[in-house]
């Protein structure tokens, strides 16, 4: 207990004052009776009267006094001390990687026991503004419709893993930002942030305090895996991590395609590294490196890795192939082979070929230029699928085409038309990708345009991937997946689980657990299906944590402080209680 503002009391000098008045009020009157017996029995009963009824004689005074008291005590401001939280601002800021989502011993997770004491710290708020940042790659923020400690309760516990990297150093800035120049306090609540030098300046009034969450744990982890074909046989190899303090013994099991190809016992010394080599691999077009030893945190204990076969990365150039076409090809770093007469399916790469039937054209990957038909003038602006991939950077409006063939190739995706007339398509022909340009390249001012070679560039890219592997991808990342106008259902799975994806034409926003995808595409006649793997980053392959700390503007170590409570305002409603009683004593004795 404390007084804000104890110089005040001297005002304790007009309780005398009150008292001096009732000293030299006019007492008595003088006045002519008849008799004063009556008055020596009462003076009788005064006398045998209890000491507490005398006062009552004196109620008044006695009340003037207590309020004037308890006003003044409201002056000095009375106030106790209590663990709380000081500032206007106070800003939460979560790291959800998935390092946070470790085990700890109440058989709970990092992030769940970070939520608890988030919220006990909520729970003290007292007419603060408050924040809640979430630390992702960029900075989440959260707006509440409500202010309500309720509302933000309710925000903190809904809050999930995002497996994704943690950007804690550009949250804590952003947190900064949001206070400005006002008090307030930071709470981090991660596990491996100890980043004390790429910290910004912390302005006066603001308190930084990170939670690290958990304690140490033992661990192992897949680091690396790949395997390769060399010659007639696959080989593989994977490193292991033992983020243990003493030595572990774990068991590596390799699957191909979802069946056990490998398996041996592999001993790691404590915090320490292994390679190990795997050679004579099953077949398989996708591999899984899985290993055991460990309960607390399991997201690193797999792996997938895809067999790349490689792809031939020669390109046949056939009679009648722009000379710019040629140098744009070579720019984008292709092999570049030139033909002449037929070669249907003997040159294994890609083609490119001019003016031929499609009964001439090669077996394989390949790009068409100027197909059979009648040329039509071209007129008015391009519509453009802006999403696709051969479109990537390449801007095609300010290109003139003068004319333009007619025919449309049934079952492509039109990419860029003119007002009907298809002047790119692009999709799979035989079974092979392909590209067909519906102009001839002499009828065009595009060699002219920086987006010319950018064009043939990610046509080469288009032509030479993989149709069963769509690649490798972080949690969350959006996909710009490119969908066959064909394709009547398009699901992503996992496991048991499926999912069906709405709006083809849109971009997919990925999953944000680790693991291996599947892409299902139905058609009318087949079903196809591709791969992708969202991996967990190397950044949250390691789960020991690091200490926390507390730090103010003047960059030194602080402790959380004590929070001041004014109680001068029931020293004001007693004061106003009062007020009502005197009014009424006072009202009582002017009547009787």
């Amino acid at each position: 207990m404390g007084f804000l503002h104890p110089l005040y009391f001297l005002f304790t000098i007009f309780l005398l004052f009150v008292i001096m008045m009732y000293f030299f009020r006019k007492q008595y009157e003088t006045k002519t009776i008849p008799s004063v017996l009556l008055w020596k029995e009462w003076m009788y009963e005064y006398e045998a009267q209890a000491w507490w009824k005398k006062l009552q004689h004196h109620l008044l005074m006695y009340l003037q006094l207590f309020i004037l008291l308890l006003l003044i005590f409201a002056l000095v401001k009375p106030f106790y001390e209590t663990k709380g939280l000081e500032g206007e601002h106070i800003v939460f800021i979560f790291d959800t990687s998935a390092s946070m989502g470790t085990l700890e011993d109440e058989g709970k997770t990092r992030l769940e026991l970070s939520k608890e004491q988030a919220m006990q710290l909520i729970s003290q708020v007292d007419n603060q503004k408050i924040t809640v940042l979430e630390a992702k790659s960029t900075p989440a923020l959260f707006n509440e419709a409500g202010n309500t400690k309720r509302d933000w309760l309710h925000t903190v516990e809904n809050l999930q893993l995002s497996f994704a990297q943690s950007n804690i150093t550009d949250s804590i800035v952003l947190a900064l930002g949001l206070i400005g120049e006002s008090t307030g306090q930071i709470y981090v609540f991660t596990d491996q942030y100890d980043k004390r030098d790429e910290l910004p300046t912390i302005n006066e009034g603001i308190s930084l305090h990170v939670q690290n969450v958990g304690s140490a744990k033992e661990n192992v982890a897949v680091h690396t895996f790949g395997v390769a074909k060399r010659h007639d046989e696959i080989i593989g190899i994977t490193t292991i991590y033992n983020e243990s303090l003493k030595a572990k013994e774990v068991e590596l099991i390799i699957y191909g395609d979802g069946e056990k190809i490998n398996e041996q016992t592999i001993d790691v010394d404590a915090q320490s590294t292994v390679t190990v080599s795997l050679q004579d691999l099953t077949p398989a077009f996708y591999y899984e490196a899985v290993i055991t030893g460990d309960e607390a945190y399991k997201l690193d204990n797999n792996q997938f890795t895809f067999l790349i076969e490689e792809q031939p990365s020669d390109v046949y150039l056939h009679s009648g192939i722009h000379p710019f076409v040629t140098k744009a090809v070579e720019i984008g770093g292709a092999n570049t082979i030139h033909v002449t007469g037929s070669s249907n399916g003997e040159n294994v790469g890609v083609h490119f070929v001019k003016g031929l039937d499609q009964e001439e054209w090669p077996v394989g990957p390949k790009v068409v230029f100027g197909h059979k038909g009648v040329k039509n003038s071209i007129e008015g602006e391009y519509r453009l699928d802006a999403q696709h991939r051969l479109l990537h950077l390449v801007d095609m409006q300010n290109v003139y085409i003068a004319n333009a063939y007619d025919t449309e190739i049934e079952g492509l995706e039109t990419i860029v038309d003119a007002e009907g007339v298809p002047l790119i398509q692009a999709g799979t022909y035989e079974g092979y990708p392909i590209v067909v340009l519906g102009f001839d390249i002499e009828d065009s001012d595009w060699p002219l345009h920086p987006s010319f070679p950018l064009f043939f560039y990610n046509s080469l890219q288009f032509l030479l991937e993989k149709s069963s592997l769509i690649g490798y991808f972080i949690p969350g990342e959006i996909l710009n997946y490119d969908v066959s106008p064909l394709v009547e259902n398009l699901e992503l799975i996992n496991g048991d689980h499926i999912t069906k994806m709405e709006g083809l034409d849109e971009p997919i926003e990925l999953p944000v657990e680790p693991g291996l995808y599947t892409i299902r595409e139905t058609y009318e006649d087949k079903v196809e299906e591709k791969y992708l793997y969202i991996l967990l980053e190397d950044s949250e392959k390691t789960i020991t944590p690091a200490p926390s700390f507390s730090i103010g503007a003047d960059n030194v170590e602080r402790e959380e402080g004590l929070i001041i409570k004014d109680v001068s305002f029931i020293f004001l409603l007693l004061a106003f209680f009062l007020l009502l009683i005197e009014w009424e004593v006072y009202r009582r004795a002017i009547s009787s």
